[in-house]
């Protein structure tokens, strides 16, 4: 019985997980068809995805997921680092074509699907970390950051392995290959 409703929850997981790329593809098919691709929408666009790989890259040079509470690096300005970067990332592809609602089709999209995700992961770190991270919560923002660095932060370097390990650099690549 109690395995069942683990099975239970972990289909829901995915299925959430699969929502979140599937409310993405009317993006990649609208596209073609709405796209108005200006000089200075595609460098917007670039620029706004290479800020938001470079803040996914980082920040995964400073987290073992689920192993560890990451506190170092971005993790002191802010919770989320990877889905700022996340945001800002997909952001970047939603304004190269020059259409608004593609635009807000992204932010409504991305703001309801990742609440949600970040309730989730909330409760599962305050699960796994107790009052660590409850300590961490109450002096680090969620999402935007403030400007002041946590003060009980790791005094951890930045390690490229780590973030090579966590899958950024196909990641990286990947979206590279997008923009040429």
């Amino acid at each position: 019985r109690m395995f069942a409703s683990e099975l239970k929850a972990s289909m829901a997981k995915i299925r959430f997980k699969k929502l979140r790329l599937w409310m993405m593809y009317p993006i990649f098919i609208a596209y073609p068809f709405v796209a108005r691709i200006t000089p200075f929408s595609y460098i917007a666009g670039a620029m706004l995805m290479l800020l938001g790989l470079g803040i996914r890259f980082w920040a995964s040079g400073h987290i073992s997921k689920s192993r560890l509470l990451a506190t170092s690096g971005p993790y002191a300005y802010i919770r989320n680092p990877l889905y700022v970067g996340n945001f800002i990332l997909g952001l970047g592809i939603a304004v190269i074509p020059n259409n608004i609602w593609l635009l807000l089709y992204y932010m409504i999209t991305f703001t309801v699907l990742y609440i949600g995700t970040i309730k989730e992961e909330q409760e599962n770190l305050e699960e796994k970390f107790g009052q660590a991270y409850r300590d961490y919560v109450t002096c680090v923002p969620a999402f935007l950051p403030y400007g002041k660095a946590y003060k009980n932060a790791e005094k951890k370097r930045f390690d490229i392995h780590q973030s090579f390990k966590n899958g950024e650099f196909i990641r990286l690549c990947g979206f590279l290959i997008l923009l040429i």
